[in-house]
């Protein structure tokens, strides 16, 4: 983790690794290990929370019918990765692309791939 640029986790993992602490004290855990990552922890149906720098943003989910969560995380993360790629840079914005990708996929069963038309339509219906 000290040598890491993005730690992407879930609050499940946080409470194996911490256990005891709260989200909010297993994040300043993570943050004084590597101050200069990014932490993403993945927070079920509570959304997303992106932290960096001493800034805390949190992503709402968006509400959608599931179907199954397989490869939620692997999108959740495509959609971050990607983000810059398709010209979005503000962090709120590519924590809504993210949790956008992420809906997707959920929506599907299996290991959905979520394609970005798709996600642009969600985005666009103002969840």
């Amino acid at each position: 983790m000290a040598l890491a640029v993005i730690i992407k986790l879930s609050d499940e993992d946080l409470l194996q690794i911490y256990p005891g602490l709260n989200e909010e004290q297993a994040i300043e855990e993570l943050h004084g290990i590597n101050a200069a990552a990014q932490i993403l922890a993945a927070r079920g149906a509570q959304g997303m929370l992106f932290y960096e720098d001493n800034a805390k943003i949190i992503q709402a989910a968006i509400t959608i019918q599931v179907a199954d969560t397989l490869a939620a995380g692997d999108a959740s993360m495509a959609g971050w990765l990607a983000s810059p790629f398709l010209g979005i840079q503000q962090p709120r914005a590519r924590l809504q692309s993210l949790v956008a990708f992420a809906s997707v996929t959920c929506i599907r069963p299996g290991a959905y791939a979520a394609r970005r038309e798709e996600v642009t339509a969600l985005l666009s219906a103002g969840v």
